[in-house]
């Protein structure tokens, strides 16, 4: 399980990632309407996490989040200071007694480096302004927490494209994408960096995995990919992410 918590001058949300082994990914998005605090609205992301687990009966979890206060509270590295913190530590371990992983296995993970990594999210209906705009487009870097926001009439594929071109490819990254090209049933490697990393393995992990076979091209630069026993890929993967096999 992967959670993340952000409060910012948008407001208060919590997002999780329930990924049970290779067989589905369930995704969570909260909107908090009370005050609070960066770390407190951690904590509800963490708590909000563990109880859809429970709900989903998941019985053994491994806890990944980039907030590390939490983490060493939790592990019991650190003390919770003020009586608010206090409880909603005892909330948490309460609930980390469903399940069979201990709390020395909640993990602290960052994206590998600065405006590597996205989140983005759609905000609205709001109250509409003079130029008709009732959505707001967000997008938070994971490492510096570095927000670019739009505010928008409509939601179209093309205002996300022109989004993310304008507000994060012109000033963080390459504009122009280079898509690598691969045929059907080619043998490639995936890169283990990102999503697609298991956090367990730890900093000595290989950086790439498989080899996987092309069984399916989807759209520009995603493949669907089977592994060496025939399982196929939930999700397509971009062909940045993918290098040729030799053997």
């Amino acid at each position: 399980m992967f959670v993340y918590g952000e409060r910012n001058s948008l407001g208060v949300g919590a997002g999780i990632v329930l990924k049970i082994q290779e067989v589905a990914i369930f995704e969570q998005c909260l909107k908090l309407n009370f005050s609070t605090t960066n770390n407190e609205v951690e904590y509800e992301a963490f708590i909000a996490g563990l109880r859809s687990s429970s709900k989903l009966k998941v019985f053994e979890l491994h806890i990944f989040s980039d907030a590390k206060l939490i983490v060493n509270q939790v592990t019991e590295k650190f003390e919770a200071w003020g009586a608010k913190m206090a409880k909603y530590l005892a909330v948490a371990k309460n609930l980390i007694t469903e399940f069979r992983a201990p709390a020395r296995d909640m993990t602290h993970f960052t994206s590998p480096w600065p405006f590597a990594q996205w989140g983005m999210d759609i905000v609205g209906v709001l109250p509409r302004d003079l130029g008709n705009r009732i959505f707001l487009l967000a997008a938070t870097d994971y490492f510096t927490k570095w927000m670019e926001a739009k505010p928008l009439a409509q939601i179209r594929e093309m205002d996300v494209i022109r989004f993310i071109r304008k507000n994060i490819l012109s000033k963080f990254g390459n504009q122009k994408v280079q898509h690598r090209e691969f045929s059907y049933r080619d043998l490639v490697l995936r890169n283990v960096i990102g999503n697609t990393k298991d956090l367990i393995d730890g900093k000595l992990c290989l950086n790439w995995e498989g080899p996987y076979k092309i069984v399916k091209l989807t759209g520009k630069g995603a493949y669907y990919l089977e592994d060496s026993e025939d399982k196929r890929a939930l999700r397509p993967c971009n062909s940045n992410n993918l290098r040729k096999y030799y053997y």
